[in-house]
């Protein structure tokens, strides 16, 4: 599957730092420049004012290569699905709280997941100042786990047998999920 940069036109200029279509993030450039050295596999791509045609210089698109990408639903809410277009498994109940695996985790301080959510190491928000000088952007901690709670066994588990069992998604937590970056301890 060729992955290429993502060009798009807004509506508008977001509001804050992070916007997202549905499909992927737009953040402003002064974050990405701070952040995606960080990361691997990250497609940055331009913004065009839908109105005028002129080039957003302040916003960019971001969106992970597929290889690259953070699994962050392996918590107790946590569900996937097969993809009938593609094949792959995508999570299937976004209001799930993130969850990561440590094994999936390597020296980078930067993942986005596949929906191009940053996830963001400790070490990156000290280094660059973050709460600093983005005062308006929210970290919220992520638990790593050393197990999967949720059931699922997905093709990065050591039980993988090459069939993904498709579980039930479970009664939703009455707390609504925290947007921002998130963050491991």
């Amino acid at each position: 599957m060729r992955q290429e940069p993502i060009h798009t036109i807004l509506i508008r200029e977001p509001r804050c730092l992070i916007a997202t279509t549905g499909l992927f993030k737009v953040i402003h450039k002064s974050l990405a420049d701070a952040t995606i050295a960080y990361g691997k596999g990250i497609l940055t791509g331009t913004c065009r004012h839908m109105r005028t045609g002129e080039l957003l210089t302040d916003w960019v698109t971001i969106f992970p290569l597929l290889e690259d990408t953070l699994e962050t639903q392996r918590g107790r809410f946590g569900r996937h699905r097969r993809c009938r277009e593609c094949g792959l498994l995508k999570s299937k109940n976004d209001w799930a709280h993130p969850a990561i695996l440590g094994r999936d985790l390597d020296m980078r301080w930067l993942y986005l997941n596949e929906d191009g959510d940053m996830f963001a190491d400790v070490n990156l928000i000290e280094n660059e100042c973050m709460t600093e000088w983005l005062p308006q952007l929210r970290f919220y901690p992520v638990p790593v786990l050393d197990q999967p709670l949720s059931g699922e066994v997905l093709p990065s588990d050591p039980g993988w047998t090459g069939e993904f069992k498709e579980l039930r998604i479970p009664v939703p937590p009455r707390t609504k999920p925290e947007r921002g970056i998130g963050l491991w301890l």
